[in-house]
């Protein structure tokens, strides 16, 4: 966390925290690192892809504006 306090708006560092939540489980803690990480760094592909992990469908009908049929 030392990283964070040096600079707590770097994109990479708040992923890499969100993701160390996730695989702890942590589900809400690693859904607002990533979020975080897309307010400093929008379209951030890793960030992107942690939410849609965390989140899931929720995620994707956020990203979309609307959920498309199966």
């Amino acid at each position: 966390l030392l990283a964070l306090k040096l600079d707590p708006s770097n994109p990479s560092v708040l992923f890499n925290i969100g993701h160390a939540y996730e695989k702890n489980e942590d589900l809400e803690k690693a859904k607002w690192y990533y979020a975080q990480a897309l307010i400093h760094k929008p379209g951030f592909e890793k960030a992107i892809r942690g939410l849609e992990r965390v989140e899931g469908d929720e995620f994707s009908v956020k990203k979309d504006g609307n959920k498309s049929a199966s």
